[in-house]
């Protein structure tokens, strides 16, 4: 019998239980104190940074729900109810009504699953009704020049629209091939299957001829997005202040803070280029190369497997690490990842095949998520729901490539450390109850892939077509992971559903970062510098109102909340609980891998996977963060490093208070906040009361919405 999950609403009694019972025998604390900082330094931020969820929904910084919506399930479901009662509509929604009900009382996972589908289908039947009228709509109407909108921000010389390459809106993210004709078989195949596998005539996809300056490329992305604010009347926020700037750089490229040295290096550096010099700094450092290998392990292996038992994550994430640090090119990484081969105890990459037990399809459908960018999992048991051009042969044709990997007889249940991962020559998969045999086909293929002794072997062939610098999907959807990890959300969102019918908000700048991408080579350290160094990244996330559409369109920073690696390291540096070496990427940074404490922390704030712009915590973690462990010894007056290196006698309070800003939100106090702390600090009429409110101040930095947010 499968293992039963255990229900999100059991987990957080558990935690909540469990939290209570450790604050108990806590020391007090002075919460009317506290809450007062907290809440002063929450509603100022709150006023100064609108958030907004994926859907462009207006959110509270405070709470984390819509504005005017108590749950985010409630915001959906009336959209079924809203559709005009048509004879069509109607039975559908008669129907999924009955498969909801049985799906809620058997199975409530899948029932949220089956839900989110069903409001997907019926905002496509809209649409579709609606297209006719919006497809006649003038989008250039009110358009001006590609330079108006970035008035605010410095000028720029338009580049020639016709240097740059128009994407070809013929291509499509995985064509069919045609099946293979068999005179046993045709008769029964069904018309479906035959027509998703016509040959479609497209282009060929191919990369520039050789990289762009990198001072054009990064000009031609914020032309292309400036043609898009000007044509839908999108008016930029502001350019980012250097302190704004420096915090979002670290947290995306480093996964952490700044610490107060290094924020006082850049403030007080009076270079003009300094951010430029700011952003090739970070890129070497082994901090970089570590995040990186978190935010990769996050799409390689799956949620609620026990890794343990197949000795941890650390030697996958350090083999990760060790080659982004080393800059080896991207589509190289991803060679070694597929065809990587031996025991799992003693190979890093080889964790990938393990935590997913070498099953074919959830190889294939993991490889296909996090490499194309599409979803061909979702044709696993039927043809693809949305994508016409997907079919259930093309789903198996692809997990065949991951077949002849040797493994035990049977269904595995689980893998062993010791267990030796090598190709061999057998092995099919098969259609579901079915006993049809499904070749290895390639998207995009005329034939079936060919198996022979003396040629490549199937994980060889597959790895060859993947990464191929004519495989644009290929590029385009590290493309959109990289951008969506710096911008809060996709140029294709979700990042994993690349498919014909969503379309990206800026096709022109996919196109032009993708072919740029496979001419540099593959250089990932590249694509970064980049993107960073546009004046869109460097655009501020505060605004005088709230405008949705300026977020989605990226003509303002969306503000992204923490992930949870990123919470734990942030309040690790902020209060010196964990040394921050800089330098070049040899030199040691924080010390990610094999922290237990760490992981401990990890697994209570995890946030669903793909939904980096909305909030997620609850009252465990909440908590957690009041009187938790981690927030406990940071300040504490007998375990805090940073409140007992502020006990020296040269310091004033001015200082002490400069100095507990710029370790947690990364800027010094604006006036009137310093005059608010100080008065509290100065109130203490012996070192052990100041020492208290000082401990008092850091507390209430550390849970305000402003630290624990990316903005």
């Amino acid at each position: 019998m499968a293992e039963q999950p255990v229900q999100p609403d059991a987990v957080d009694d558990d935690q909540l239980t469990r939290l209570l019972a450790s604050a108990y025998g806590a020391p007090a604390i002075r919460h009317e104190y506290r809450q007062d900082l907290a809440g002063r330094l929450d509603h100022e931020f709150a006023a100064s940074f609108p958030i907004v969820d994926r859907k462009g929904t207006p959110k509270s910084v405070l709470s984390g729900a819509s504005e005017g919506v108590a749950d985010s399930a409630a915001v959906e479901a009336p959209q079924v109810l809203k559709l005009k009662p048509r004879r069509r509509r109607l039975a559908i929604a008669v129907a999924a009504s009955i498969l909801l009900a049985v799906a809620a009382v058997t199975d409530p996972p899948a029932f949220a699953a089956a839900l989110h589908v069903l409001v997907t289908t019926f905002k496509e039947v809209v649409n579709a009704v609606r297209g006719n009228d919006s497809a006649t709509g003038d989008v250039n109407s009110g358009s001006a020049s590609a330079g108006r909108n970035f008035d605010n921000i410095g000028k720029s010389e338009p580049v020639d629209p016709a240097a740059a390459p128009e994407p070809s809106s013929t291509e499509t993210v995985v064509a069919s091939a045609p099946k293979a004709e068999t005179a046993n078989k045709e008769d029964k195949s069904p018309a479906r299957i035959k027509a998703a596998h016509e040959i479609l005539n497209q282009p060929e996809w191919n990369a520039f001829d050789k990289p762009l300056a990198e001072a054009e490329l990064s000009q031609r992305l914020d032309d292309e997005l400036s043609k898009i604010w000007a044509a839908n009347g999108i008016q930029p926020v502001e350019k980012a202040t250097d302190a704004e700037f420096m915090r979002r750089l670290y947290l995306d490229l480093t996964g952490r803070i700044p610490s107060v040295s290094e924020a006082e290096d850049f403030l007080e550096d009076p270079a003009p280029n300094r951010r430029e010099r700011l952003v090739d700094r970070l890129l070497v450092h082994r901090d970089h190369a570590t995040h990186l290998a978190g935010v990769w392990r996050t799409i390689l292996l799956p949620d609620g497997v026990d890794l343990s038992r197949l000795g941890g994550t650390a030697k996958f994430d350090q083999w990760l690490a060790d080659r982004f640090a080393a800059n080896v090119r991207y589509d190289q990484i991803v060679r070694e990842l597929i065809l990587a081969q031996g025991r799992v105890s003693e190979s890093g990459p080889l964790l990938f095949y393990a935590a997913l037990k070498l099953n074919p399809e959830e190889l294939a459908a993991r490889t296909s998520r996090a490499f194309l960018g599409v979803r061909m999992d979702c044709a696993q048991c039927h043809d693809h729901p949305f994508d016409q051009q997907l079919s259930q042969h093309d789903f198996w044709g692809f997990a065949a490539f991951f077949a002849r990997i040797s493994r035990p007889q049977g269904k595995m249940e689980a893998t062993s450390p010791v267990l030796q991962v090598r190709d061999n020559d057998r092995g099919e998969v098969k259609i579901p109850q079915s006993d049809e045999v499904v070749p290895p086909r390639l998207p995009q293929a005329a034939a079936d892939a060919q198996d022979s002794i003396e040629g490549p072997g199937r994980r060889q062939q597959l790895a060859e077509w993947l990464t191929s610098p004519h495989n644009g999907q290929f590029a385009k959807a590290i493309v959109n992971r990289v951008w969506a990890n710096l911008f809060g959300r996709g140029l294709v969102e979700p990042v994993d559903d690349m498919r014909s019918a969503n379309q990206p908000i800026a096709p022109a700048v996919l196109d032009i970062l993708s072919r740029d991408f496979v001419a540099s080579g593959f250089d990932l350290r590249r694509l970064h510098r980049a993107i960073v160094l546009t004046k869109t990244y460097q655009l501020s996330s505060r605004s005088k109102d709230n405008d949705p559409a300026r977020g989605i369109q990226f003509a303002q920073m969306n503000v992204k909340s923490f992930t949870a690696e990123q919470l734990y390291d942030c309040i690790a540096v902020a209060t010196r609980q964990s040394q921050v070496a800089a330098g070049p990427a040899d030199v040691p940074g924080l010390e990610r891998f094999g922290d237990m404490s760490r992981q401990e922390f990890i697994s209570q704030f995890r946030a669903p996977d793909g939904q980096p712009t909305d909030y997620h915590a609850g009252i465990p973690q909440a908590l957690t963060l009041m009187h938790g462990s981690l927030i406990h010894d940071a300040t504490d007056l007998a375990s805090s490093g940073l409140l007992k290196s502020l006990e020296a006698p040269f310091f004033t309070d001015s200082q002490r208070v400069d100095t507990l800003f710029l370790s947690t939100l990364s800027r010094y106090p604006e006036a009137k906040e310093r005059e608010v702390m100080l008065k509290a600090v100065s109130a203490a009429t012996t070192d052990l009361e100041r020492q208290q409110a000082l401990g008092d101040v850091l507390w209430a930095l550390l849970n305000s919405a402003e630290f624990t947010f990316n903005h």
